[in-house]
């Protein structure tokens, strides 16, 4: 029988470490940019997998219940509830073309550029969850909880800057 002596705290919702970097390329008027943001060394507490891993059918499950047999026991938090919550995620991908001046001066415009970029396009982590990156309560007790909340967006806008 588990009593209250054989309680710990586990884990920390702080990371190790935040990090981020970017890089930009230019070329002919072609110019492409990357954004990169992570961290490294927390834990989350991924409490939906009470519900993702249990067997009781009225949800999609998680892959790893394939091998598990359920005993009942998925909503009492313990350790196997702690997850590794480092990622590292492409926060932003652009690629754009700045059109010859040149093409320009015949249309009355002093730049035209047409572009693409991709918000929030890959997430590398061995989280289990949508997204690693969590708080989905307002108090300052329970950041780093998981109890189900929605992935990131992956955005895709093209658009055109005109300068006249």
């Amino acid at each position: 029988d588990i009593s209250d002596t054989d309680r710990a705290i586990v884990g920390n919702y702080m990371p190790d470490f935040t990090y981020g970097f970017g890089a930009t390329l230019a070329w002919k008027g072609i110019d492409f940019g990357i954004v990169f943001q992570g961290v490294q060394g927390n834990e989350i507490l991924n409490l939906s997998r009470r519900y993702f891993y249990n067997h009781e059918g009225n949800m999609n499950n998680y892959k790893g219940a394939l091998n598990r047999v359920s005993k009942g026991q998925n909503g009492t938090t313990s350790t196997w509830h702690v997850e590794d919550g480092s990622y590292l995620r492409i926060k932003n991908i652009s690629l754009g073309y700045t059109l010859p001046e040149n093409w320009l001066k015949k249309v009355y415009l002093k730049s035209a550029r047409v572009y693409c970029s991709i918000q929030n396009p890959f997430t590398f982590t061995n989280y289990e969850g949508y997204n690693p990156e969590v708080s989905n309560r307002s108090a300052a007790t329970t950041n780093g909880e998981d109890y189900g909340v929605y992935p990131l967006a992956r955005t895709t806008s093209i658009g055109v800057n005109l300068t006249f």
